[in-house]
């Protein structure tokens, strides 16, 4: 039974990284979304959790007049948020939101860094 259980989180595991961590997706642009209910929509996040979010200053969204408008790093984030979450790694079960973050912007700095290494490297 925790055999199937290891098998479980490490294949969870696997999925989420290659879902969240899209270095090309990231050096092309990808759009910003525009309102709450549709970061809502695209993260999974509840409406709760998303002002935490926001107070705590995790997801930054963006004010342009009477629109908000929330980033791709900040999509990815809430995405990754939930999918801790559903792995037992969420804020209910005393995983701070804040060191993800953390751990996420290393990560995601990291990578575009070797992608440009990558890309300027010469033959």
């Amino acid at each position: 039974m925790a055999r199937s259980r290891i098998e479980n989180v490490n294949r969870e595991s696997r999925r989420a990284f290659s879902e969240h961590f899209r270095p090309i997706e990231r050096l092309l642009g990808a759009k910003d979304i525009e309102g709450n209910e549709a970061f809502l929509e695209a993260t999974g996040l509840g409406k709760k959790w998303l002002l935490r979010l926001i107070d705590g200053g995790i997801i930054t969204s963006k004010a342009n007049g009477d629109t908000i408008s929330y980033s791709n790093l900040d999509i990815t984030l809430g995405k990754l948020i939930v999918t801790m979450d559903s792995l037992g790694f969420g804020p209910k079960d005393g995983s701070d939101p804040g060191n993800l973050k953390k751990t996420f912007e290393f990560i995601t700095k990291s990578l575009l860094k070797d992608t440009h290494a990558l890309a300027t490297e010469k033959t």
